[in-house]
């Protein structure tokens, strides 16, 4: 297996800004480890970390973000399926509660190698999701979406 752990800091000012543009401290660890099992791929990866920006009265603004998922992938021939579970949380400091978010994702994939030059794919995504933010248009603060997709892509 292969184990990878990285740390991020930008070293931005959160202070500073011009008329059009503002810079974010952002810091973060992640960490994945990716493995075969049973013939499968196997992925895992965490992150974790802040973003920060300042306003003009000398206030600072945090945003602190958590993010997890699973993944496994197998292929058959020319075929390839995949599956993908994640969660992930977001939360504001100063309390605006009102901006945070958690939920959870799933996505199902395949993937066919129709031809050396095609390939297609099909792709079934699922999240459900809390934030607070949707109150202000009149939506509720939990949605549950689904989505399906299917893809065609040429290789020239």
């Amino acid at each position: 297996g292969q184990l990878s752990v990285l740390r991020y800091d930008n070293r931005a000012n959160p202070f500073a800004y011009t008329t059009r543009d503002a810079a974010w401290l952002t810091r973060f660890w992640s960490g994945s480890l990716k493995t075969r099992i049973w013939g499968a791929t196997l992925l895992l990866q965490a992150l974790t970390g802040d973003t920060s920006i300042g306003d003009e009265e000398g206030d600072l603004f945090h945003t602190y973000f958590d993010s997890a998922f699973a993944l496994v992938s197998y292929d058959i021939g020319d075929w390839r399926m995949s599956g993908r579970a994640e969660t992930f949380e977001t939360r504001n400091v100063p309390s605006f509660t009102l901006f945070d978010e958690d939920g959870r994702a799933f996505t199902a994939a395949l993937l066919w190698n129709a031809r050396d030059w095609l390939r297609l794919s099909a792709e079934l995504i699922n999240i459900d999701s809390r934030r607070t933010e949707r109150l202000l248009v009149g939506s509720p603060a939990e949605r549950s979406e689904t989505q399906f997709q299917f893809g065609a892509r040429v290789l020239l």
